[in-house]
């Protein structure tokens, strides 16, 4: 199927409701004191290529703007001076990783560092892979640099195994308990350490990012 072709395929399964389907307290205010799978973004909801690409590309934006990549990186460099980085890479999965700017940025810190590591984006939805690699080519990032996969993490067969684990603004869209089965297969699939990079919802964010 061509690019243009499938720029008009809906892609995802019926989701739950945005806000106005009883996730509001009384008076038709969101309940910001719970965390609410119901409190659904347009990311997650069937859309076309060009929806999910400008939600991707402003999702980018906003990490630049609150230096999102900033304690991931951190967290990395933890892991560098804990373990150091030989002939071998080192291997860092990204998981849910959308347009990739955070494997993008975490190539440009290691580069500047000539720190060896290899990068896998792993993402369910085939247009973050689409996505991804146009984004390489825009930000001059070579071909191949970032491996891009389109795959449920749970089962995804990587060519290496992970040695380190991330995720950013990612946990956020899944439900309470598979939360807590993706950190049990953090904790099993990463072979140094994992890193959950997430935002907290509030009344405040929604009203800046809406």
């Amino acid at each position: 199927m061509s690019d243009e072709a499938m720029d008009e395929v809906e892609m995802g399964a019926a989701a739950p409701p945005f806000p106005g389907s009883g996730v509001e307290s009384a008076g038709g205010r969101v309940d910001f004191s719970r965390r609410e799978f119901a409190l659904r973004e347009l990311m997650d909801e069937p859309c076309t290529f060009a929806d999910y690409s400008a939600a991707a590309r402003d999702l980018a934006k906003v990490n630049r703007w609150t230096r999102g990549l900033k304690p991931t990186v951190e967290f990395l460099s933890r892991v560098v001076a804990k373990t150091g980085v030989g002939h071998e890479p080192l291997h860092v999965v990204d998981v849910g990783c959308a347009s990739g700017d955070t494997l993008r940025g975490v190539a440009r810190w290691a580069a500047a560092r000539s720190l060896p590591l290899k990068l896998t984006g792993v993402d369910l939805n085939p247009y973050a892979a689409r996505l991804a690699k146009i984004c390489d080519r825009e930000e001059g990032v070579a071909a191949g640099r970032i491996a891009w996969v389109t795959a449920d993490a749970f089962a995804v067969s990587l060519e290496k195994p992970a040695d380190v684990v991330i995720c950013s603004l990612f946990t956020h869209h899944l439900r309470d308990e598979a939360v807590v089965e993706y950190l049990r297969w953090c904790e099993g699939a990463a072979r140094v350490g994992w890193f959950v990079n997430d935002l907290e919802r509030s009344e405040n964010a929604a009203r800046w990012f809406a």
